[in-house]
C-alpha cells in the first residue's frame, strides 16, 4: 500500500462501538448487538488502513471517555455540539499542531471502508494544488473531503445526514473561497442491503485490512440471502 507523504494527515472521524449507539438503521433487521458487530469490523479496517498509509494520523472519537485501541494513530475527542462543530473543533486542532504550515489535511468517516486507496492519493494531490477535494458518496453525502488549508466554513451550513450535504458542501467551499474538485464517488454502508453490496465487494480482495473485514462478515449474524 503506497504511504501517503507526511504533508498530509488523516483524520478519522468515529463513534466508540457501542450497542444502540452504531449503525442504528440495520436494527431492525439485525439485533443491535450484530449492528454493532459490523460497525466495530469496519471501524477496524478504516483505523488497520489509515496507519499503514498515513504518516500522520488522527482518530477523533466520541464519546470523549471512550477508549479504543488504535495502533499508529493519535487519539483525540470530538467534543460537543452537531457533526459541523465537531469537524471544525478537531479540524482546527489539527491544523494547530502542524509543525509546518505547508501540508493538507482529509477527514474520513468509516463508513467507506474499502474506499480505494488512490483516492487518498488524488485527493491528497488536489489539496496540494490549493484545491478542496471531496470523493461524493452515491446518496448524496461524502466519503471524503480534503483542504489545503484551515477552513471551518466547509463545516458550516450543513444538514448532515441528509442527500443534500455534498450540494451544501459545494456551496460551502464557494464561501471558503476554495476551488472544489470531486473526485469519482463511492459507496458507504448505512442499511443491511449496503452490507451485502460490501461483502460482494469484498470477495476477491488481497489487501489485509479488508480480508479481515471480509472474514469478520462472514462470521456474523447476518440473514440468509446475503
Amino acid at each position: 500500500m503506497a504511504q501517503l507523504p507526511m504533508d498530509a494527515d488523516i483524520i478519522v472521524f468515529a463513534k466508540a462501538p457501542i450497542p444502540g449507539r452504531v449503525k442504528t438503521r440495520l436494527s431492525p433487521p439485525l439485533t443491535s448487538e450484530t449492528a454493532t458487530t459490523v460497525y466495530a469490523a469496519m471501524l477496524e479496517a478504516v483505523l488497520k488502513r489509515v496507519a499503514t498509509m498515513a504518516g500522520r494520523a488522527w482518530l477523533a472519537i466520541t464519546p470523549d471517555d471512550a477508549t479504543i485501541e488504535a495502533r499508529g494513530l493519535t487519539v483525540t475527542p470530538q467534543g460537543d455540539g452537531d457533526l459541523g462543530a465537531r469537524l471544525r473543533r478537531v479540524s482546527a486542532r489539527v491544523w494547530a499542531k502542524r509543525e509546518q504550515s505547508a501540508g493538507c489535511q482529509i477527514i474520513i468517516g468509516t463508513d467507506s471502508p474499502d474506499l480505494p486507496i488512490e483516492r487518498f492519493h488524488e485527493a491528497r494531490e488536489a489539496a496540494m494544488e490549493g484545491r478542496v477535494a471531496v470523493v461524493p458518496a452515491f446518496d448524496g453525502g461524502y466519503c471524503l473531503i480534503a483542504s489545503p488549508r484551515a477552513a471551518p466554513e466547509l463545516f458550516e451550513a450543513i444538514e448532515w445526514g441528509t442527500p443534500r450535504v455534498m450540494r451544501q458542501t459545494r456551496q460551502a467551499a464557494t464561501r471558503a473561497n476554495l476551488p472544489l474538485t470531486e473526485l469519482e464517488p463511492w459507496h458507504d454502508v448505512d442499511t443491511l442491503d449496503d452490507v451485502f453490496a460490501l461483502r460482494k465487494r469484498l470477495a476477491s480482495v488481497t489487501e489485509p485490512a479488508l480480508t479481515r473485514l471480509r472474514e469478520s462478515l462472514d462470521s456474523a449474524k447476518l440473514p440468509l440471502g446475503s
